[in-house]
């Protein structure tokens, strides 16, 4: 054997070791890259068919592909009242359940009210949210928390919901929140993108949540409005009766002190035309008097006015978190999806 042909040989060899080094890189890359989880979920799936009722609700959240995988590996269900409790066990009396995400599947309330739109939409959106945290690693997650405390930080609102979760689920809760309840163009680009990969239209899903959330924020604004109001009104009310309760005890008087000269021979008027005038001042006061009457009336009149509207509305409120309410007993503090 001649020293090229050894030469050619060694070369080849070498060559081939690295082709073969290159194909076992790859090989491995692609292994690796594979979603299990997503092809598990396309198994998980298999079978299932929402409601019809519930099929158009996750229609308005017009989920992507990777979205709607999610869904129908949660088997997503909507349920009635009792059903809803025995999948959503709630031992906290502070607050209420709209939906929750329970050993990998999803369960919604089926709250059905004119008054409250998009709420079974926009929960079922939270849900789907808590089932993707759930399907990240860690350095996904790691990669959107710097993200997440900036919503945190620009919504002051976020603090009272959020002090319900520990620092385990802190994430993972604010993670749906800012998915549903801050729309895309208040939030980190980085965020903005990660949902794009679930709704197709996050503003949409925004929507959904400020359709009913706007409703009980106009009744509290409006709430703080007519308390400011009602307390405006009766002390001005309690001053304006006051004054004409003096004016009046002191006409009062004066009609008696009147009657009385008027029937006095020592301490009497000297002359008709005296006492003409004074009866008639004290006609005129008295006219007055009726006339500031009828106004009291009118202000008791009006800030009953305002009552009524404050009570109708804190029984607005109180319909509102009854129906929302799954165990139908009175309006909670807080509620949580």
């Amino acid at each position: 054997m001649n020293k090229n042909s050894a030469k050619t040989r060694h070369i080849h060899y070498a060559i081939r070791a690295v082709c073969c080094f290159i194909l076992a890189v790859c090989a491995f890359i692609a292994i690796t890259q594979i979603d299990y989880r997503a092809i598990f979920d396309e198994f998980t799936a298999i079978g299932y068919e929402p409601s019809s009722e519930l099929d158009e609700i996750v229609s308005d959240l017009r989920l992507t592909s990777k979205g709607m995988r999610v869904f129908k590996a949660t088997r997503a269900e909507l349920q009635e009242a009792d059903a809803f409790n025995e999948s959503c066990p709630n031992a906290d009396s502070n607050y209420y359940v709209l939906g929750c995400y329970n050993h990998d599947q999803i369960y919604v309330y089926n709250i059905k009210h004119r008054e409250l739109p998009g709420i079974r939409q926009s929960t079922l959106a939270h849900e789907i949210l808590h089932a993707v945290w759930a399907r990240m690693s860690n350095r996904e997650r790691d990669e959107l928390k710097s993200s997440l405390d900036a919503v945190y930080a620009n919504n002051e609102d976020l603090a009272e919901h959020l002090k319900l979760y520990n620092e385990d689920s802190f994430y993972d809760e604010l993670h749906s929140i800012a998915g549903t309840q801050i729309d895309k163009s208040q939030m980190p680009p980085v965020l903005a993108a990660h949902y794009a990969k679930y709704f197709e239209k996050q503003s949409k899903v925004y929507d959904f949540f400020a359709d009913y959330n706007n409703r009980f924020k106009a009744i509290r604004t409006r709430l703080e409005e007519l308390e400011k109001i009602i307390a405006e009104k009766r002390a001005s009310y309690e001053e304006f009766l006051k004054a004409y309760e003096a004016d009046n005890a002191k006409l009062s008087q004066d009609i008696a002190d009147f009657n009385e000269r008027s029937r006095s021979t020592s301490n009497g008027f000297s002359t008709i035309e005296e006492w003409q005038l004074k009866r008639q001042e004290l006609a005129d006061r008295q006219a007055e008097m009726s006339k500031r009457y009828s106004e009291l009336l009118e202000r008791i009149s009006e800030i009953n006015k305002y009552v009524n509207e404050y009570n109708a509305n804190i029984l607005r409120t109180k319909e509102y978190t009854k129906v929302m309410n799954s165990h139908g007993a009175d309006a909670a503090d807080d509620v949580a999806e």
